[in-house]
């Protein structure tokens, strides 16, 4: 016994996996999630609760273009302690993630954003791919137009 309580695949010594069908299954997840791109959408916060709804919107049209992409809102993460951190805390923080991340989306307004733009600086100076949220939506939905 491993010291592990609960019971453990045979194949692939996964707890809780009971049968070869839940250890295929297993797999065929862990293969999906390796394809996975992880994307850091950065938009203009300054503290507006409204700028969170605005990239909700943002990130639900985006996967629906690219539904095998991870979209990370750093809004989300970490908006709601941006008046408890100082303001360079913070974006350490979205530095951090932004560095994990495998792309920066740029998101309308955030040539006025200082947040935006530290990120957009981070990636200029790391060669962290930058795309520009507006044009690949444009693109998208005139794509979609011609389609239909």
């Amino acid at each position: 016994m491993n010291g592990n309580p609960c019971p453990t695949c045979e194949c692939c010594n996964v707890p809780y996996a009971c049968n070869q069908s839940t250890c295929d299954k297993y797999k065929a997840y862990k293969m999906d999630l390796s394809k996975r791109k992880l994307i850091y959408v950065a938009h203009p916060f300054g503290g507006n609760p409204a700028n969170i709804k605005k990239v909700e919107a943002i990130i639900l049209q985006l996967i629906r273009i690219y539904p095998n992409y991870t979209f990370y809102s750093p809004l989300h993460a970490t908006g709601f302690f941006y008046f408890v951190k100082s303001y360079e805390e913070g974006m350490k923080d979205c530095i951090e993630m932004l560095r994990r991340s495998d792309e920066l989306w740029l998101c309308e307004g955030y040539e006025d954003s200082r947040g935006c733009l530290i990120e957009y600086g981070y990636c200029l100076e790391n060669n962290k791919p930058v795309k520009f949220v507006d044009e690949i939506l444009s693109f998208a939905n005139s794509h979609e137009e011609h389609e239909v």
